[in-house]
C-alpha cells in the first residue's frame, strides 16, 4: 500500500519509499519464493494472447476488467506487515493484492500483448475521494493512450468498464509517472530521472520479473 505522498527531490519518504533509491527496512520476501508461479504464467500468457487480438482502446478495457476480476483487493499490511510491490506473477498467484500490485499487473500485461511502450506508464497521484472530503491517499494506476495525451485511467477504483480520461479524474493529483526506463513530473511534465534509479521498489521489482522469466 501507498500510505504518504513524498517530495519529488528527497532522497526518502516516510512510506513505501517510492521516490528513493536508498534501500529501506521492509518485509523478507522469502515467503513469495514457494508461490505456484507455473499456473500463474500460464494465465498472464493466455491474458496477453487474448489482449493483443484486440484493438488497442478495448484492449485497455479488457486487461483493464480481467486484472480486477481475478484479483481481490488486500492491504499490504493485512497480507505481509509491511509494503511490497508483487510481480504480475506474483499477483496472479497469491489472487489478492492493494492497488500497485494491479496497476503493475496491467501495465506488464499490456506489455506482454505487444502495446507501444511508449503509450504505458504508472502514475503516482494524491487521491483525495467525495466520500471522504478533506482526507488525501497515495495511489497508484496504469495510463495508457497512444499517442499519450489525456491518457485513460485503468484503475481499481470505481469499477466500470468503461475507461475515462485522466483529465476527468478530478479525485486525483498527479506526483509522478514512470515507465521501465524512465520518470517524468507529473504525466506531461519533464523527464527527471531514470526510473530505476530513482525508484526503488521498482528497480526490486524489476529484478525479480526479470529472473521469474528466467524460469
Amino acid at each position: 500500500m501507498l500510505r504518504r505522498p513524498f517530495v519529488l527531490a528527497c532522497a526518502g519518504t516516510a512510506c513505501s519509499g517510492i521516490a528513493s533509491a536508498r534501500p529501506c527496512a521492509g518485509p523478507d520476501l522469502g515467503r513469495l519464493s514457494g508461490l505456484p508461479l507455473d499456473g500463474a504464467l500460464r494465465e498472464f500468457r493466455d491474458l496477453a494472447a487474448a489482449a493483443a487480438g484486440l484493438p488497442l482502446t478495448e484492449r485497455l478495457v479488457f486487461v483493464n476488467t480481467a486484472i480486477n476480476r481475478r484479483v481481490d483487493y488486500a492491504s499490504d499490511a493485512e497480507q505481509f506487515g509491511a509494503d511490497v510491490w508483487l510481480t504480475p506473477l506474483e499477483t496472479l498467484a497469491l489472487g489478492r493484492g492493494d492497488c500497485e500490485d494491479m496497476a503493475i499487473a496491467k501495465f506488464f500485461v499490456l506489455l506482454a500483448a505487444d502495446t507501444p511502450p511508449d503509450s504505458l506508464r504508472l502514475l503516482y497521484a494524491i487521491r483525495r475521494s467525495p466520500q471522504t472530503p478533506g482526507c488525501a491517499e497515495p495511489h497508484l494506476l496504469a495510463l495508457a493512450r497512444q499517442p499519450f495525451v489525456d491518457p485513460l485511467a485503468l484503475d481499481v477504483i470505481n469499477l466500470n468498464p468503461l475507461l475515462v480520461p485522466l483529465s476527468w479524474r478530478d479525485d486525483l493529483e498527479p506526483v509522478l509517472s514512470f515507465d521501465c526506463h524512465r520518470l517524468w513530473a507529473g504525466v506531461q511534465g519533464t523527464v527527471r530521472d531514470d526510473a530505476a534509479a530513482r525508484l526503488h521498489r521498482w528497480r526490486d521489482l524489476l529484478q525479480r520479473v526479470d529472473a521469474q522469466r528466467a524460469g
